[in-house]
């Protein structure tokens, strides 16, 4: 529920993202408009959470082992639409796959699932969320 203003950042292709709701001033620039020549943004979005796009991030095999109490949820209200069932287990867990950019966003998302969802892969995210868990469990002793 927030809108935002795309662009570059001076000549350099370098794409960056403002909330409106935060822009507190504007002024005048001498520099002309440049016309989009950094994406596509029909496509842009499609592997993000959120608008965050991190410097050299790419888009990679995101995997997740949902528990049984929880897949219900997540199944009606998909993570992601390229979220994919790739292993049903008998206890009705699942493990499943999107393909995603790794930004703050996607982890804010995945901590509110709490227990009843684990990353797998990358290790990479894995590794983030590991961290974040132990930071915030620390607050609770």
């Amino acid at each position: 529920n927030r809108w935002f203003l795309i662009g570059r950042i001076g000549e350099k292709g370098v794409i960056t993202n403002l909330a409106l709701d935060r822009i507190l001033k504007l002024k005048p620039l001498r520099e002309t408009f440049k016309e989009n020549d950094l994406f596509n943004p029909d496509s842009y979005y499609d592997a993000l959470i959120g608008v965050s796009w991190p410097e050299k991030a790419a888009p990679e095999t995101v995997t997740l082992t949902v528990s049984a109490a929880l897949y219900p949820y997540i199944q009606t209200k998909p993570i992601h639409p390229s979220q994919r069932v790739v292993k049903e287990r008998k206890d009705g867990s699942r493990t499943l796959e999107m393909h995603l950019v790794n930004n703050h966003e996607l982890r804010s998302q995945l901590l509110g699932f709490g227990p009843g969802l684990v990353v797998k892969g990358p290790e990479t995210l894995r590794e983030q969320m590991k961290e974040l868990y132990t930071a915030g469990s620390k607050l609770y002793i």
